[in-house]
């Protein structure tokens, strides 16, 4: 398995998730990856209700 490089986006220490901007930077440069990969291209109503998944899921992990 590769690893995918983001040139655009400086590489932060582990751990440390970057600003809010390189974060939508890697996000629109990993959905651009995804695309072009396998065709996945979420629309707006699949990307809502996959953060309300994601939110529901950190929320349960930091009840444990």
């Amino acid at each position: 398995m590769s690893t995918v490089r983001f040139p655009d986006v400086p590489p932060r220490e582990p751990g440390h998730p970057g600003t809010a901007e390189e974060r939508a930077l890697r996000a629109e440069q990993v959905r651009i990856a995804l695309r072009e990969w396998n065709g996945y291209d979420p629309g707006e109503s699949d990307l809502v209700t996959l953060d309300a998944e994601l939110d529901r899921r950190l929320r349960q992990a930091g009840a444990r």
